[in-house]
């Protein structure tokens, strides 16, 4: 390579003659070097020797702003990259980040062969060996050794620019000032880079998430249909992972600075006589984009001699800029966009193996097939619960029947059973308390207004032996609820610290899980009639991004020997007098606020003052982030030791306790979910196109 035995010897006679070189060439280059940097580019690459960014650009000190790591993997969780980012988009105000990936890469390689490389390497390549399983048929379908490699370098690049796009900090810029991301592979070959076309395009097309907004696509119910009844689990696994960094950050505010990033306006509806409908009329905004859903259903107290309609209505979509972006039918994308929701919590569950779901309409349909997609390698069972055996009924049965062999067979769950009961089935009480019992999730999707089952099946010493996820979707206003008050009451009763018993319960978690603390306390029937408040809700954004989670192996049994919530385990830890949540593992209120000061205007982001300062979490019960931890040095072993413990309680509940969520709908989910849609849609050359819709 041209570099003599003492390579350092060499390396620094070498730089003498270089900078000799430049000043001679140059004398103002290094002087103006010192005054300062602005760089347009933010280069994210792999370490690899072979890969200098300067030269292969063909630029000179100072043009490039550099963060280098193996296999250039970037991380949501990795603090080193965002500080990278935050630093370089915002102080330094680059127009370009760029991330590189390139051939012939020894982490592709350790990846691909699923070697042991030993130390933290092994850790660090975790997230392209899930690439890899996530892309095992595609790439064990390339033959070629260095063609697969190639593969799974571009993978691995298409994965970071989706982390990126999600980052709080690269949004910002995209909106304000049009910031480009680019994807980018560099052949050591043959010296040259190729853009792989993801991330945004030039100026601000990119910020409204769909790289075109001249164009309006807009998009059927059987388009919608048929796209998302085909997604593979890591395209489901792209979906839910966007709408989890939407609903965390309207509950958290983690990184937003301004205080219009995510707004959520509260819904407005309109009732019709004529048609016995309701209109649901919700608006939603986002750094990428804004929307309304306007969606009519039938009121459940509607006259019986009216037809019924079923939810139907559209979604619009709009850049920040206000361009039109996106029309697509309400239906379909409602039913998958709640269901979605739900999953966000499914897929932290440590067992699930038997579903049982009240209802037999879309939403039923839309909470199962995404179960079979995310979890069918461990499903094994289906009870539907239907109120007659409707066409409803049948059909579902049938949607299932005829998905192909192959989908079920690669999804893992070809030997799953189903089944509906029916109230005209003889003993129908007694196999509806089986099947409830016997059910790891439970899934209520009917417009009810009265309980679906009796409480005693769950709430009796039988009934709390196993952890259950208990998801209520289908009632949505103040006079419906499908769920008993008295299962609310138990999950969210307090006792006495200290209070032991011997019954072998699953684990209570003190709280009810909620889309929307504001929602939930004016429209869900469930919660207003069991007169639960504030601090017994927590809102799923804050949750969904807890990463470590408890296994069956790390936990010996589900069960809890007291009776202790953790709502009452996080009161018990003496914090100080800091409020701010982002300042300590547990966030506290400040005194005097015990009414919940976290209701928020809906003008502004949830989790911000209207200076943009971090405000309160908005519910009144608080979660033990610990990226957020301070050193051992800062804190005694016993203090370590009593979050930690907290730490394992919220782990056990969330993977094995019972989790009860309840969802009244957000226009938010409305929004991020369309706006994949749409990308989705494009990608397949699938829906009609407006062109040059926008002047």
């Amino acid at each position: 390579m041209g570099i003599s035995e003492d390579s350092f010897v060499y390396a620094l006679s070498s730089n003498q003659a270089w900078a000799g070189y430049k000043a001679h060439q140059n004398p103002d280059f290094f002087p103006r070097l010192a005054t300062g940097q602005s760089p347009e580019i933010l280069w994210l690459g792999c370490s690899d020797s072979r890969c200098p960014e300067t030269t292969i650009l063909g630029l000179q000190p100072g043009d490039v702003f550099v963060h280098r790591n193996i296999a250039n993997i970037i991380s949501p969780t990795d603090i080193n990259t965002s500080a990278v980012i935050e630093y370089a988009v915002d102080q330094l105000k680059v127009k370009h980040v760029v991330l590189c990936g390139h051939s012939a890469c020894g982490g592709a390689a350790a990846a691909l062969g699923d070697q042991r490389v030993g130390g933290v390497l092994d850790t660090w390549l975790t997230p392209l060996k899930a690439i890899r399983n996530a892309n095992k048929e595609e790439l064990m379908a390339i033959r070629d050794d260095k063609e697969r490699a190639i593969r799974i370098a571009e993978l691995n690049v298409e994965a970071g620019i989706k982390v990126l796009m999600a980052n709080m900090t690269i949004q910002e810029a995209i909106r304000d000032r049009g910031l480009q991301v680019h994807s980018t592979l560099f052949d050591i070959g043959s010296g040259r880079i190729r853009d792989l076309g993801f991330g945004t395009t030039k100026g601000k097309k990119g910020a409204g998430g769909t790289g075109d907004t001249e164009t309006v696509r807009g998009n059927h119910d059987e388009d919608i249909r048929k796209l998302l009844e085909n997604l593979t689990r890591e395209e489901a696994e792209n979906f839910r992972d966007a709408l989890e960094g939407a609903l965390h950050e309207y509950s958290t505010g983690t990184q937003a600075i301004s205080t219009d990033l995510y707004n959520q306006p509260p819904r407005t509806s309109v009732y019709s006589e004529r048609t016995g409908a309701t209109t649901l009329f919700m608006p939603s905004s986002s750094p990428v984009g804004h929307g309304v859903k306007v969606v009519t259903v039938s009121s459940p107290h509607a006259n019986l001699s009216l037809p019924t309609i079923s939810p139907t209505g559209s979604l619009t979509l709009y850049s920040p800029e206000g361009n039109p972006i996106g029309f697509l039918h309400a239906q379909t994308l409602t039913a998958f966009r709640t269901a979605l929701a739900s999953s966000c919590l499914l897929t932290k569950r440590a067992n699930v193996r038997t579903l049982t779901v009240f209802g037999a309409g879309q939403q039923a349909f839309w909470h199962i097939r995404l179960a079979l997609v995310l979890r069918g390698t461990t499903i094994r069972t289906v009870n539907i619960i239907n109120r007659q055996f409707s066409e409803n009924a049948k059909n579902i049965l049938k949607r299932f029947y005829a998905v192909p062999i192959e989908v079920k067979e690669r999804e893992g769950w070809d030997q799953a059973q189903f089944s509906v009961l029916t109230p005209g089935y003889g003993e129908y009480e007694r196999l509806q308390k089986e099947h409830i019992r016997a059910a790891d999730v439970i899934y209520c999707c009917t417009p009810s207004t009265g309980e679906l089952f009796d409480a005693s099946i769950l709430t009796s010493h039988e009934g709390r032996k196993k952890g259950r996820l208990i998801v209520a979707v289908g009632s949505y206003m103040k006079d419906m609820r499908e769920l008993p008050s008295e299962l609310l009451t138990q999950a969210t009763r307090s006792h006495q610290h200290g209070h032991l018993h011997y019954h072998k319960h699953a684990t209570e978690g003190g709280v009810i899980v909620v889309d929307s603390l504001d929602s939930a306390l004016k429209e869900a029937g469930e919660i207003i009639s069991a007169g639960l408040g504030p601090k017994q809700l927590v809102e799923l954004g804050e949750l969904i991004m807890i990463k470590r989670l408890a296994s069956e192996e790390d936990s010996p049994s589900q069960y809890s020997a007291e009776t202790t919530s953790l709502s009452d385990s996080v009161d018990k830890l003496d914090l100080g007098s800091q409020s701010s949540a982002m300042s300590t593992v547990y966030g506290t209120r400040p005194a005097g606020n015990d009414s919940g000061s976290s209701k928020r205007s809906t003008s502004q982001s949830p989790s911000r003052s209207s200076s943009g300062t971090r405000a309160a979490s908005p519910s009144g019960f608080h979660l033990p982030f610990r990226h957020h931890k301070r050193t051992m040095s800062q804190r005694s072993t016993a203090e370590e030791k009593e979050h930690q413990k907290r730490d394992d309680h919220l782990a056990r509940w969330l993977t094995s306790g019972n989790v009860i969520y309840k969802s009244v709908g957000l226009g938010l989910m409305d929004l991020v979910t369309g706006l994949e849609v749409i990308k989705l849609a494009k990608a397949r050359g699938v829906g009609t196109c407006v062109e040059n819709f926008s002047p």
